[in-house]
């Protein structure tokens, strides 16, 4: 019970911390709302079987690398499959891949997992993306010069890389690290050493397995998976509304989203990776001749909904793994006081009570954004007779003139009325919403409001 609330804690605040990013926004975030609100269903379907798609391969990838490494309790393929899914949502909650550790933490404290095993079969994974990044690579380059110095550049990674596991470990590295463990005698650092010895024998015993290439096919599909998901996601959201963005092809889309996801991965502190994934992607963009503010939009849009639905993925799974069977432990656990016991209980269900209320809140913040669609068309009501005699006394009493925003001609729209002739006239005929008119001391100009997406409720003070 302690697991779960905190699990659903944790994925409400996530999911508050969405909303308010988009609450919060400035003028240019407001255009979200359009993108967020139109995304194609199809395809936000489709990323999310590509990103199931992708989370079996990744488990099974992992369940391979840890039966390479001696690993003598590997979770079942369905419970792998919910710590891989719960890994999606954490890996880019914290600087530089940082989440990725909260795995580990699954695997280890779940199911029992050793904590050097799962190191490994982490880091021979990493070794493998780089390794199937090559097709989306070469996809991308729209020239044979560059793909050969794409392929070139690529190439001697995955060879440095390779020629590591193989041979710069077992024969230089582990005997090394071995010499100078052995002099090491605070217990402290000792036992640190040891798990790092410990880590070391499980990457070799992982080379020395007949298992990497199916890891490696593995890979293939991991990474397929993914960006097949997230392209067809940026249709989905750019479909409508930024139709100069859509229509860019793979070659253009794939390098965005490498750049991206590269400077998600640097050691920033930007949390859910926002700002950098953004950053790194629209530089791309903006190289390849698209405009800046617009890929800026799209990109900021693709992060929001992604990163939602892998959350609430995540959060599902992160339930499901505390309802489920967890390994038993080894020792004990010693029953706590009765005192201690209510007071943890007490600050469990606090925490998940403000939680919910910050995810609230963040909601009703959007909420209060106004409706996201237009009103139907306004119809100039006839005037009562008690209606008609107190207009003819202001006109016989006033000179001058009124003004205010309707959308009687279809559209939100400024009219202006003359006293005492009584004549009513547009003054804008534009597609956006007019609102909020005020007349100039000499009566000769009105300064008024325009929205900056062709419609915007009056409700958001934001987009205007």
């Amino acid at each position: 019970m302690k697991k779960l609330l905190v699990s659903a804690a944790v994925s409400l605040v996530t999911l508050g911390l969405i909303f308010h990013l988009v609450a919060a926004g400035s003028g240019q975030r407001a255009e979200l709302w359009p993108l967020l609100r139109d995304a194609a269903p199809l395809m936000l379907a489709a990323y999310l079987v590509c990103q199931i798609g992708q989370t079996l391969f990744r488990s099974e990838r992992y369940r391979v690398l840890l039966r390479g490494a001696g690993e003598p309790r590997i979770p079942s393929s369905g419970h792998s499959f919910l710590a891989t899914l719960a890994r999606n949502a954490l890996v880019d909650l914290l600087p530089a891949r940082a989440g990725e550790l909260g795995y580990l933490a699954l695997m280890n404290l779940n199911y029992r997992v050793g904590a050097e095993t799962c190191l490994s079969s982490m880091a021979v994974s990493f070794l493998f993306d780089l390794v199937a990044l090559a097709a989306p690579w070469i996809r991308t380059q729209p020239s044979w010069p560059m793909l050969a110095g794409g392929a070139a550049t690529l190439g001697l990674v995955c060879l440095a890389g390779l020629w590591g596991l193989f041979t710069l470990l077992p024969r230089w590295i582990v005997p090394l690290w071995n010499r100078l463990a052995a002099g090491i005698r605070m217990p402290r650092a000792r036992r640190g050493a040891d798990f790092i010895s410990r880590t070391l024998e499980a990457v070799v015993r992982v080379r020395d397995r007949r298992l990497l290439l199916a890891a490696f096919l593995l890979s293939l599909g991991v990474r397929g998976f993914k960006y097949a998901g997230l392209f067809l996601l940026f249709r989905g959201v750019t479909l409508r509304h930024l139709p100069q963005m859509a229509a860019a092809g793979a070659r253009h889309v794939l390098p965005a989203l490498l750049a991206g996801e590269g400077a998600a991965a640097l050691p920033l502190p930007a949390l859910m990776g926002f700002g950098a994934y953004e950053g790194g992607s629209t530089a791309v963009w903006s190289l390849l001749g698209f405009a800046p503010a617009a890929a800026l939009l799209a990109m900021l849009a693709l992060h929001i909904v992604s990163q939602a639905a892998d959350y609430t993925l995540g959060g599902a799974a992160l339930v499901f793994i505390t309802l489920g069977r967890r390994a038993a432990r080894a020792e004990p656990v010693p029953a706590r006081a009765p005192r201690y016991s209510r007071l943890l209980a007490a600050a469990l269900l606090a925490l998940l009570g403000a939680s919910l209320l910050y995810a609230g809140l963040q909601w009703r913040a959007l909420r209060k954004r106004g409706s996201l669609t237009p009103p139907p068309q306004g119809v100039a009501l006839a005037v009562p007779p008690a209606g008609q005699a107190a207009l003819a006394r202001l006109e016989g009493r006033y000179r001058g003139r009124l003004v205010w925003s309707s959308n009687r001609g279809g559209n939100h729209d400024i009219l202006l009325m003359e006293l005492p002739a009584g004549t009513v006239r547009p003054v804008t005929r534009n597609l956006h919403t007019e609102t909020y008119p005020r007349l100039s001391p000499d009566g000769r100009q009105v300064l008024f409001s325009r929205s900056q997406t062709p419609w915007v409720s009056q409700r958001n003070g934001i987009a205007w």
